[in-house]
């Protein structure tokens, strides 16, 4: 049996490679010449179901790549002199809702004020530790912001709280 699959995206290229796992001819046709000939996303979700159906059709060697992320934790705050962090090395974020960098940046940004302005490192990391942690606890407790909450978050944040 020779299987044609037009256009189907993941799920059809998923089919695809089950099919030939389970040594089956298929064709995928696309009308799309490269994958830059129009924008394409670049976040996916996969849940528990998608990436058991993703290890039912693919290779095992492409096991390799399904990996959970996890959120750092909260931490107390540090008595070390002269050193504090920014970015992943203090709130390590799941990437689905996109505010890792940005968070890192506004750190950053904190950061760089607070040093200019002559003031103590603590006062960067307890405001940063406040702003931060919240956004870590979202991005841990709701990793994918979806609809008018997500359109209300974009228009009203300006970067500095």
């Amino acid at each position: 049996m020779h299987t044609v699959i037009i256009g189907g995206g993941l799920g059809g290229l998923c089919l695809a490679q089950g099919l030939l796992k389970s040594g089956l001819s298929v064709a995928v046709y696309e009308r799309d010449t490269s994958a830059h000939i129009r924008g394409q996303g670049y976040r996916i979700g996969i849940k528990d179901a998608g990436c058991a159906a993703l290890r039912d059709c693919l290779p095992a060697i492409l096991d390799t790549f399904l990996v959970t992320v996890t959120s750092a934790r909260p931490v107390p705050p540090w008595q070390v002199p002269n050193v504090t962090l920014l970015g992943d090395a203090i709130h390590t974020m799941s990437p689905g809702r996109g505010e890792g960098a940005n968070v890192a940046l506004r750190d950053a940004a904190l950061l760089c004020r607070t040093l200019a302005a002559g003031e103590r490192k603590e006062q960067y990391e307890k405001q940063m530790m406040h702003y931060a942690f919240h956004a870590l606890a979202e991005s841990r407790d709701e990793p994918f912001l979806r609809g008018k909450r997500q359109q209300d978050r974009g228009s009203t944040s300006s970067g500095h709280h």
